[in-house]
């Protein structure tokens, strides 16, 4: 089965923050190189990364480019986490 690359942008790196699709398809290449440009051109709010997927199954993250935060891979923020859980 063929192999489908998503892009996705998170807000500041934080997986629980604003985040949207950049790029859905079979090119990996053309995956990477959105991601590259998608975190350069948001001038540093959005981390991007690409993953893969295969007969219905996440692998392994090919690429991440880190927001102005430097993270190593998008994270839960503990902050927007504590306050979305009090009610």
């Amino acid at each position: 089965m063929e192999t489908i690359y998503i892009t996705t942008a998170y807000r500041w790196g934080w997986l629980n923050n604003r985040s949207y699709t950049v790029y859905v398809g079979p090119d990996k290449e053309k995956a990477i190189a959105l991601a590259n440009a998608e975190a350069s051109d948001r001038g540093g709010k959005y981390g991007c990364l690409v993953v893969p997927w295969t007969n219905n199954e996440e692998g392994l993250p090919v690429a991440y480019y880190p927001s102005a935060y430097c993270e190593k891979e998008p994270f839960n923020n503990a902050r927007i986490h504590a306050s979305d859980s009090i009610g």
